[in-house]
């Protein structure tokens, strides 16, 4: 398995914990949410940001705004 498999699957996983939450209202499965999240960003910032970042061109753009989309979930 590629981590781009790894990631689309923790991805697909973050998802289904959301829509947990908003069934059942569970704090509990809110902190697995954050920890699940937290453990994603480090690997796709490390496997997939990182190497992007030394190919720049068009992608800066989108390296950047999967940044922002990080830094946007951890500060809220």
């Amino acid at each position: 398995m590629q981590i781009y498999d790894l990631l689309k699957n923790d991805h697909d996983k973050v998802k289904k914990l959301i829509a947990s939450i908003e069934k059942k209202k569970d704090i509990k499965l809110f902190e697995e949410l954050k920890k699940e999240v937290e453990i994603h960003s480090e690997a796709e910032e490390e496997a997939f940001y990182q190497p992007l970042q030394s190919k720049l061109g068009k992608i800066k753009i989108i390296i950047k705004t999967g940044h922002d989309e990080h830094d946007y979930v951890f500060s809220n």
